[in-house]
């Protein structure tokens, strides 16, 4: 039997939002929630839940719904601080591995904002390649941030594409 695909109608389902963050190595998921909550990472708003799903790289988070905006937020709803990313990211990831984090939200029908983030550490440093569109119902794609190309020097070790 083949794929089969459905299609569904409209642009996005407002205000349903989608995350996808890991893989991370954490011992277990009980070591991950942990990690998450001595941070203050949630993967959407209160009252937004996540789950979890085991790969052969580590534990991936997954998310959707009202509140989940696509990237990693605090207790407040607000977007993780960066020196809170990074000691999650350190304490959740092997060293040299990448953890991505993908996502997208709907602030309103016509608007989709669609996230990528990178994070490599070295085991004391995090760099980041990140990347943040607004996708238009007419099709336009409009930049909000876009970080410089950066050399990952972890990555080419572990030989990612």
């Amino acid at each position: 039997m083949g794929l089969v695909l459905r299609y569904v109608p409209g642009f996005g389902t407002y205000p349903d939002g989608r995350l996808r963050a890991g893989p991370f190595n954490a011992d277990g998921v009980g070591m991950l929630y942990l990690a998450m909550d001595k941070w203050g990472i949630r993967p959407g708003a209160e009252g937004s839940q996540g789950i979890v799903s085991q790969t052969p790289e580590g534990i991936m988070l997954s998310a959707q719904g009202e509140g989940v905006t696509g990237y990693l937020l605090d207790a407040e709803g607000l977007e993780s601080s960066r020196s809170d990313l990074d000691g999650f990211i350190l304490e959740t990831v092997r060293p040299g591995a990448a953890c991505r984090i993908n996502g997208h939200w709907c602030p309103d029908p016509d608007r989709m904002i669609v996230s990528e983030a990178t994070a490599v550490h070295d085991g004391r440093y995090v760099t980041w390649v990140e990347t943040r569109d607004i996708l238009h119902r007419d099709g336009g794609r409009q930049n909000i941030s876009r970080s410089l190309p950066v050399a990952l020097p972890a990555q080419r070790a572990l030989r990612i594409a």
